[in-house]
């Protein structure tokens, strides 16, 4: 590449770049598309109208119904959006707020979406978001934490002698032959 030649996009995970500093570290890349499609100003996709319905919902308005509604037989796909997008979410907060939403409207189609996607996307954002503390230092993404494996991230606690770390993740990821390297 020479100089002035933007970077070519290979997709969400390669143009992203981690500072680290003495009051900690912080994470800087581009917005993903399903955050974008949720967040953005005037967002109108159907994840963004059931992440509106569920927040409606608990404020006890009339206005969930009528979303919902205006979600339709679509409901299934927003669902799979707001999942999607709490993967991308760094702070806890967001994820729990757009898993609630998701599980809010899950709860009206259980036999649409898979069971697995929710609790595979909560128990991974488990691990990351234990990664990603201060402590410990690892502010990986989803999409590398996907790209490197679990097998890579265990061995790097390893390495850094994070054995409790290592042992709870595999412990929590279901992994038992890491498990046993970490002993």
């Amino acid at each position: 590449m020479t100089a002035g030649t933007p970077p070519r996009d290979r997709g969400p995970h390669t143009i992203s770049a981690s500072f680290t500093y003495d009051g900690g570290h912080f994470l800087l890349q581009r917005v993903p598309e399903p955050t974008v499609a949720i967040f953005a100003p005037g967002a109108s996709s159907f994840a963004a109208l059931l992440l509106e319905a569920h927040k409606a919902f608990e404020r006890g308005s009339v206005k969930a119904d009528e979303l919902l509604q205006r979600i339709g037989s679509d409901l299934p796909a927003a669902v799979v959006g707001c999942i999607h997008a709490a993967r991308y979410e760094i702070e806890d907060s967001s994820q729990s707020m757009l898993l609630r939403a998701a599980a809010f409207g899950k709860a009206l189609v259980p036999t649409e979406v898979d069971n697995m996607l929710l609790a595979n996307t909560c128990n991974t954002l488990r691990v990351l978001n234990a990664l990603r503390a201060p402590r410990v230092g690892m502010p990986l993404t989803w999409a590398q934490f996907e790209r490197v494996g679990a097998d890579a991230v265990l061995r790097r606690l390893l390495a850094r002698h994070e054995h409790l770390l290592a042992w709870r993740i595999a412990e929590h990821l279901r992994l038992p032959e890491i498990q046993a390297a970490a002993v």
